[in-house]
């Protein structure tokens, strides 16, 4: 199972051991994509928006609760984009949405350790203990990690940096997995790849429009300079520096990016964006631009350090 899924993995998915770490995961989830599996059913009987990305309807008796909720829920259409499809079938869920069939999931909600424990001790033919069953919260969600030289730290993005017409100083940053996106018919407007500088991959690293250095110990502005003079392609080199981004360009000019407000450092997003003022503003020195990512909106100043 890992060695079919490495390719997602390098690209940005994490994988948790089958046996410990998913019901926190499945608590913590904002949207479920499941099977007949009973973790799906669980996902929907949370309330959480769940959907489906197969169902084999021949396999399950179809008077079962789990046939029934298959019947009720969105099937994902797998030759159509994945997005779309989510945040619409999400502005229409409800918690109770899947309410007619998760109910019977279990007659005794919270009570399932203290009925399970019974029946067990009286299988084995034991005397109950007095004292209260032990309820104890899941094991953390501690995914697999590929390692290097498999993979940086950092999957290589692809990304997008568009301007609003309306406002020049804005510009919104779109990220994408670079493996899906090379071997797929997706078009984009003007493209850019940002990798990290440990890129174990040759194609990618001589692919690099902007390169992610750290974290780190040492100067940070030589491991800037180190990267850029080690991937001849790349314009710009990026690392976070506490709650900012440090910026060198191909011609040794200094920038520090700062957000504005509690937001944390994206180094990929800011290095990104700042490509693209690059392209509009001879010299973004004081200015502050606002960079979209999805539904957040950051305000960054820009600070020429030199030299």
């Amino acid at each position: 199972m890992r060695a079919w899924l490495a390719d997602a993995e390098r690209a940005g998915l994490r994988v948790l051991p089958p046996r410990s770490g998913w019901q926190a995961a499945l608590v913590a989830a904002d949207h479920v994509i499941g099977d007949h599996g009973s973790v799906t059913f669980y996902g929907a009987a949370l309330g959480t928006h769940t959907v489906l990305g197969a169902f084999p309807d021949h396999e399950l008796a179809a008077s079962s609760p789990i046939a029934g909720f298959g019947r009720a829920a969105t099937r994902l259409d797998p030759d159509a984009p994945l997005l779309p499809q989510l945040t619409a079938d999400a502005a229409r869920h409800t918690p109770d949405r899947f309410a007619a069939t998760t109910r019977l999931l279990t007659s005794v909600p919270g009570g399932s350790a203290a009925v399970l424990r019974s029946a067990f001790y009286k299988l084995l033919g034991l005397a109950e203990p007095d004292r209260p069953v032990r309820v104890v919260p899941p094991e953390p969600p501690v995914a697999y990690r590929r390692g290097w030289p498999d993979t940086a730290g950092v999957p290589p993005l692809i990304a997008t940096a568009e301007p609003d017409p309306a406002d020049p100083t804005a510009v919104r940053v779109t990220r994408r997995p670079a493996e899906p996106v090379a071997a797929g018919r997706l078009s984009l407007r003007r493209p850019h790849t940002v990798v990290h500088a440990d890129e174990p991959q040759t194609r990618w690293r001589d692919a690099a429009d902007a390169v992610l250095c750290g974290p780190a110990p040492g100067d940070p502005w030589r491991r800037l300079a180190d990267a850029l003079a080690a991937l001849p392609g790349a314009r710009l080199a990026v690392e976070a520096d506490g709650n900012a981004c440090l910026v060198l360009d191909r011609d040794g000019v200094r920038h520090r990016l700062v957000p504005r407000g509690a937001a944390a450092p994206d180094p990929t997003a800011y290095a990104s964006a700042f490509l693209r003022l690059r392209r509009t503003v001879a010299e973004p020195d004081g200015l502050v631009c606002t960079v979209r990512i999805g539904d957040r909106e950051v305000r960054v100043g820009v600070e020429r350090l030199g030299p």
